[in-house]
């Protein structure tokens, strides 16, 4: 949604923006189908606190007055927190999400995801901790590349 704002978005772009990122994921997914959808999906996550940061010395700046006094002519960078306990809980309130095996493109003869891995196929073993469908996992991944990149801003993932 701040994307869709900072840039002045109308509807219909949202709308096929959306489209655009749904052909892009393999199916099925979480992303809405709608504006309307997107929209409440987005006051459910509303749950954050905005920084301001100078965006050359990487100084917080207060809220009121988001001026670097070391930098003069420094831009601002705006870093978004998001509470990961409380997403996590509006995750398991929707306990059908954490369905496994997922349903995924796979190809034995490379490594392509996490899931690929050794260390995870032993925790979904027989007696591995992921084999009781009472326990869950928690994986979090990036590969640092900023998720949104344009010549006046770039969002990323920190966790």
């Amino acid at each position: 949604m701040h994307y869709a704002v900072k840039n002045r978005l109308s509807y219909k772009a949202v709308e096929d923006l959306i489209a655009l990122m749904k052909s892009h994921c393999p199916s099925p997914n979480n992303l809405p189908n709608t504006f309307y959808e997107l929209k409440k999906f987005v006051m459910e996550l509303n749950q954050h606190t905005l920084i301001h940061l100078c965006s050359n010395c990487y100084i917080k700046l207060p809220d009121k007055k988001p001026k670097c006094n070391c930098c003069t002519n420094a831009d601002i960078c705006d870093l978004v927190l998001l509470s990961l306990e409380q997403r996590l809980l509006q995750l398991y309130e929707k306990h059908d999400n954490f369905q496994y095996p997922h349903i995924r493109m796979h190809d034995s003869s490379c490594l392509c995801d996490i899931y690929d891995g050794k260390a995870f196929q032993n925790l979904m073993a027989k007696d591995g901790f992921l084999s009781c469908s009472h326990n869950t996992g928690l994986v979090l991944s990036t590969d640092g590349v900023p998720v949104f990149k344009s010549s006046k801003g770039s969002h990323g993932l920190c966790i």
